[in-house]
């Protein structure tokens, strides 16, 4: 019994420890403060990055540039990469 009394009392000195040293106000601030600007400008670039009317992934791109041949036949002759990759799309 002593012995969890014991192991309580490290746990609750530890944490009373930790609480002191580690979460001060001015941690939580400073904290708070560059989680906001480092939200704040990844929003604003996936804003700008994304704003485009032909925006598209650079693997979508990759995978179906060739599938316009559906269209038109005479598109893409000799081309060795168009074949290649309409021969390992599913």
């Amino acid at each position: 019994m002593s012995n969890t009394l014991i192991s309580k009392l490290k746990i609750s000195r530890f944490l009373s420890i930790l609480h002191k040293n580690l979460i001060s106000r001015s941690w939580i601030f400073w904290f708070g403060l560059s989680l906001a600007i480092v939200l704040i400008y990844s929003f604003q670039s996936l804003k700008f990055s994304l704003q485009s009317e032909y925006f598209i992934q650079d693997d979508a791109r990759q995978h179906i540039f060739w599938m316009r041949r559906f269209f038109d036949s005479e598109l893409f002759p000799q081309d060795f990469i168009a074949d290649y990759f309409q021969s390992v799309a599913p």
